[in-house]
């Protein structure tokens, strides 16, 4: 039991879990091995003496630093979009694409299905289930939809 109380142990488990995020990159793992190296580091200075103490340090560090900073790192190290489709943005080659509308779309929103994979999608349209729509565009990660096929350059 010594050895899961050894500073060493967790500093391990922590570089472990960051290299694991490069492999992995869900912005996630990265905040469990953080919370690892701080109990490390809290052990190392003699604050941590018992597993016990050093399992509810780990859980509460990785939870408080995932809900109050996991957005905003996503943000600086991932960055983010815009409403502003350009030409590199990859989003904006589906511009004039066929889709099918999964679900009737209620309140102007619902889904749709392009390559095999469901997208949110926005219309100002009644767009029942099954209907055939075209992408004109995107906000973000959300399609936007219409009945009529854009002209396309």
């Amino acid at each position: 039991m010594e050895t899961f109380t050894h500073p060493v142990f967790w500093a391990v488990i922590g570089v472990l879990l960051i290299i694991a995020e490069l492999f992995v990159p869900s912005f996630l793992i990265i905040f469990f091995g953080a919370a690892a190296l701080v109990v490390a580091l809290l052990t190392v200075l003699g604050l941590l003496g018992s597993l016990t103490a050093q399992l509810i340090t780990f859980a509460v560090v990785s939870v408080v630093s995932i809900v109050f900073l996991r957005a905003r790192f996503q943000k600086t190290f991932l960055g983010h979009s815009s409403n502003v489709n350009d030409r590199n943005d990859p989003l904006n080659l589906v511009k004039g694409a066929r889709v099918r509308a999964l679900n009737a779309f209620v309140d102007g929103e619902g889904t749709v299905s392009y390559r095999g994979a469901s997208w949110r999608a926005r219309s100002e349209e009644t767009i029942a289930e099954g209907d055939t729509l075209w992408v004109l565009g995107s906000e973000g990660i959300i399609l936007l939809v219409s009945r009529e096929k854009p002209e396309t350059h």
